[in-house]
């Protein structure tokens, strides 16, 4: 062979120190695009997490105004009881409660549980809030105009901003989904 077909298939070529560039480029990339994916995983979590919360006090506030008298919604570890516990991640039950003690009554039955969060996410209510009761004309019962609203914040983890979202919670019932930053939301 001669010189010139030489270094025409070397031309033609990657060398070694081409590749290694190539691949670190690759795997930097790679790296950058889980560790978005992970944090896009774990808001989708706590979006869905505040969702059903929200959903369950909707359905609280409804059923308050078919039966015409209180249904609260309170944090519950194991699934029958009030766990008086302002850490709601480890689950919450929503049930008549005619009384207004938040205990279930004798015969009375839970209209919906919902279970402990998957993970290490929590959600924590502010305020020393434990339940909410909605009276029979779906207002909550038991947050007074002094504490305006109560926020559920929920943290994904590994805590965040990205990863950090609320439920504001008026004592008219109303609520809103605010992002880290935004009003009480920390």
């Amino acid at each position: 062979m001669d010189l010139r077909t030489l270094m025409r298939r070397h031309d033609d070529a990657f060398t070694v120190l081409e590749l290694m560039i190539v691949l670190a480029v690759a795997s930097l990339l790679g790296m950058m695009a889980t560790a978005n994916f992970t944090n896009t995983i774990a808001r989708d979590r706590i979006d869905g997490e505040l969702a059903d919360l929200q959903a369950d006090m909707t359905y609280a506030a409804a059923e308050a105004v078919r039966e015409g008298q209180l249904v609260t919604l309170c944090a519950s570890s194991d699934g029958l009881t009030c766990s008086k516990s302002t850490n709601w991640n480890n689950g919450w039950i929503v049930f008549a409660d005619p009384a207004g003690d938040q205990t279930l009554p004798t015969g009375g039955s839970i209209l919906h549980h919902h279970t402990a969060f998957i993970g290490n996410d929590t959600l924590v209510a502010d305020n020393s809030v434990w339940y909410i009761s909605y009276n029979r004309g779906g207002y909550i019962n038991n947050i007074a105009t002094t504490i305006p609203t109560v926020t559920f914040t929920d943290h994904a983890s590994p805590a965040s901003t990205y990863t950090t979202a609320c439920l504001a919670v008026t004592f008219m019932g109303l609520v809103s989904q605010e992002v880290s930053g935004q009003g009480a939301c920390l």
